[in-house]
């Protein structure tokens, strides 16, 4: 899940750093440089994705405790509207295109392909979480509250997973890395670019959890590059939300995970 899972965690009263500010003006100014080969809807939105976005969580972002006041289904709630408004732009930005699913990564490969890569960034996100869990990584406070505790919170929380594995990667995979690489000529700087916003996209996580985020997000890059489609990445991103989030949380995140008591 992305930024919008961070709702509510800032103050207030606390005014963003002075540094944030400059670095998301420098950010927003960068962005506006790099894509200027892009048509203009798509450099507005590319523009937003990697100016605008972080410059926003740089600014807001505040600890990764839970906000006071918070609950489980009103973060989801802001996280899968937010994505799905995120998901539409992308759409409408790439309109210009003779193909929009096509330019969009929405086109499916054999069976034996989808099923065959998504098994495989399912095995690689899974080695990635462990990964940083050897590490010493140990999941935010605000991670840990989102885990569902009750009936009615597994089911918006698999919602949530589901709309995170469509929307994030027609945003981030679909339509950033192709207007990257259509900016910049080259699709792996496309792929670097959109992981690291997708990597500041979960600050919310910490920077640790941000950066595997990052990580993440590279590795459900590989089929786009290979075979021209996000859909394998599509199916692996919401399995491992499902999974990270249902079944796998504690053999995952090596700790038992008791939610607190959350409703509306």
């Amino acid at each position: 899940m992305t930024a919008v899972s961070d709702h509510g965690k800032r103050d207030p009263e606390r005014a963003p750093p002075a540094g944030a500010l400059l670095a998301g003006g420098l950010l927003v100014a960068a962005a506006l440089l790099v894509t200027a080969p892009l048509p203009w809807p798509e450099r507005l939105y590319a523009t937003l994705l990697i100016g605008v976005l972080p410059a926003f969580v740089l600014a807001a972002s505040g600890p990764t405790e839970v906000p006071p006041g918070a609950t489980r289904h009103g973060i989801y709630l802001t996280t899968w509207v937010g994505l799905w408004a995120l998901a539409a732009l992308a759409f409408a930005a790439s309109l210009g295109s003779p193909d929009v699913p096509e330019r969009l990564g929405l086109v499916p490969p054999p069976a034996r392909l989808v099923l065959g890569w998504t098994a495989v960034l399912v095995a690689a996100g899974a080695l990635v979480v462990l990964a940083w869990r050897r590490l010493g990584h140990r999941e935010a406070d605000i991670s840990r509250f989102l885990m569902p505790g009750t009936a009615g919170e597994r089911l918006h929380y698999a919602w949530v997973s589901l709309t995170a594995g469509f929307a994030e990667e027609v945003v981030f995979r679909g339509f950033l890395v192709r207007a990257v690489e259509a900016a910049s000529g080259s699709i792996l700087v496309g792929v670097v670019v959109a992981a690291a916003v997708f990597g500041v996209s979960h600050r919310y996580q910490g920077w640790a959890g941000a950066a595997r985020a990052g990580v993440l997000g590279a590795i459900l890059a590989a089929p786009l590059l290979v075979i021209d489609s996000i859909v394998p990445a599509i199916l692996a991103h919401a399995a491992l939300d499902l999974l990270a989030g249902l079944w796998w949380r504690e053999r995952l995140w090596g700790e038992t995970i008791v939610p607190p008591r959350s409703s509306f």
